[in-house]
């Protein structure tokens, strides 16, 4: 039976693991916008999003089945592949009302009808992709790593293929986009069949305890899903070429989000201790910040010259917006699903219908409500007002409410949960790497790649030195990497560093 220290180490190592492989699909996902920008029209690449944003309105309630369900693998209680069965089910009749409105969505969008129906594969899969993430993350969130990783690098192959060299414009794009997503979906089934090993496919009682619940969950994925949309929206009806300022912003911004993917083994590992451990909550927020702290300082140290990669006319229009988006996505990729996973894990697994009503379950849905009835008017009256800046400072403002939302309903699951040093320690790192960066030339375009490498570099090392706790991720990592066959260097001095 693992001990405490076996237990800790390992949900680091998870997190570790997961964030990684979400890094690197950062980079390929980014690749093949690329891709996309320079071999698409103009119209043609607003089609890509007029497409996901249709798709948007038919995933809602991808998630409802899976929330549920993986609290029950997570606990051992099983249901693994009774919630892929009753999610792909679930995803025919979105599927069908898809397809039936098809036509409408090409003639609104002014795209080719073929690439609508192309995309149209990507609503069972996502049903099949959240249930099967859901279960593997509650056995072993590991696991997860290179899910995404299958998906992109064949996206961007057949994007290379069809979009490049046959010139099929939109419909070679959602192609792309569709095989992927189908890609991931056969590499998530067979991690998970590794990992599950179930003989009940189906259960009706089970799935109507999940659908009994789930009006709560799709209720909050609809209020989630609109505020996340509702920036974008409301900048739109005010200024087309300001929502241009602040999609480049965005884009960059954005890349803060696979640092939460570090809390991802926190979930079910409170779950299974039936409340709170806080000292692996702890740990698990002090390498999220180890992470998302260098990120924000590198996104602000390089706004110029990272927008100028993809057009230089709105790099000068953009960095504005993007150090309050920047400070946003690090509030939100840092906290929330940390804070979540304190949430949410310490309620009970067999909780009723009746339950719900005072659970926190439904203490944060009417948080969202509340924060989305205050944001409405901040951001229209914002970007009004004061365009991509104005728009990029209310976000910010949301986030700090959405943040004081979840502290609050938290309450003292939260408390002594903080890492101040291991704070202290990335501000430091990160301001000399700042410092450093200053001091050399500045490098235009793709060579600013190169740069945020050097950055990454001086902080890491900057980490070494002073965090005590960063050399023993340093060490486990490099034993996780020797493997058990090879005599495990230190093992003696990375328990010292990781339990102290």
């Amino acid at each position: 039976m693992e001990g405490d220290g076996d237990r800790a180490t390992h949900l680091r190592y998870s997190g570790l693991l997961v964030f990684a492989s979400k890094i690197t699909t950062a980079f390929t996902g980014l690749y093949f916008m690329w891709i996309l920008a320079r071999n698409l029209t103009q119209q043609e690449f607003g089609g890509v999003y007029f497409i996901n944003g249709v798709l948007a309105f038919f995933l809602f309630f991808s998630g409802v089945i899976p929330y549920w369900s993986s609290r029950e693998v997570a606990v051992r209680k099983g249901g693994a592949y009774v919630s892929l069965l009753s999610n792909l089910f679930l995803s025919l009749p979105f599927t069908l009302v898809y397809l039936g409105l098809a036509g409408m969505f090409s003639a609104e969008g002014h795209v080719p009808y073929l690439a609508v129906l192309v995309a149209a594969p990507i609503i069972s899969l996502t049903f099949l992709l959240s249930s099967t993430n859901g279960s593997i993350n509650a056995l072993n969130p590991a696991s997860l790593a290179g899910t995404e990783l299958a998906g992109d690098l064949l996206k961007i192959v057949l994007a290379l293929f069809l979009v490049v060299s046959l010139k099929l414009g939109l419909v070679g794009a959602e192609a792309s986009i569709s095989a992927a997503y189908l890609a991931s979906a056969v590499y998530s089934f067979r991690s998970l069949r590794k990992l599950a090993h179930e003989n009940v496919m189906w259960d009706v009682r089970r799935v109507a305890r999940w659908l009994s619940l789930s009006w709560l969950i799709a209720a909050s994925s609809v209020v989630s899903y609109f505020y996340n949309g509702l920036d974008k929206f409301l900048l739109g009806l005010i200024s087309e070429p300001a929502l241009g300022a602040y999609g480049m912003a965005l884009l960059l911004a954005s890349q803060l989000n696979p640092v939460s993917s570090i809390s991802t083994a926190l979930y079910p590992h409170v779950l299974r201790a039936g409340g709170e451990d806080k000292k692996a909550s702890r740990d698990l927020l002090a390498l999220t910040l180890t992470f998302s702290v260098p990120m924000l300082f590198g996104l602000v140290f390089f706004s110029v010259p990272l927008l100028s990669v993809f057009s230089r006319k709105y790099a000068q229009l953009s960095a504005l917006p993007l150090f309050s988006l920047a400070a946003a996505y690090f509030i939100s990729s840092t906290f929330f699903s940390f804070l979540d996973s304190l949430i949410y894990g310490g309620e009970s697994i067999d909780i009723g219908v009746r339950d719900l009503f005072r659970s926190k379950f439904f203490q944060g849905f009417l948080m969202q409500l509340v924060v989305l009835a205050v944001m409405i008017p901040v951001m229209w009256e914002a970007g009004l007002k004061f365009g991509a800046l104005g728009m990029s400072i209310a976000v910010l403002i949301g986030a700090l409410l959405k943040l004081l939302g979840r502290v609050l309903i938290a309450g003292k699951r939260a408390s002594g949960v903080f890492p101040h040093r291991t704070f202290f320690n990335s501000l430091v790192s990160a301001s000399l790497m700042s410092a450093v960066l200053v001091c050399l030339p500045h490098g235009r375009s793709f060579l600013v790649i190169a740069e945020v490498f050097l950055g990454a570099a001086i902080y890491f090392g900057l980490m070494y030195l002073l965090d005590r706790q960063f050399r023993g991720y340093a060490f486990y990592v490099r034993n996780k990497l020797v493997g058990s066959k090879r005599r495990r260097w230190g093992s003696a001095r990375v328990e010292r560093l990781l339990l102290s």
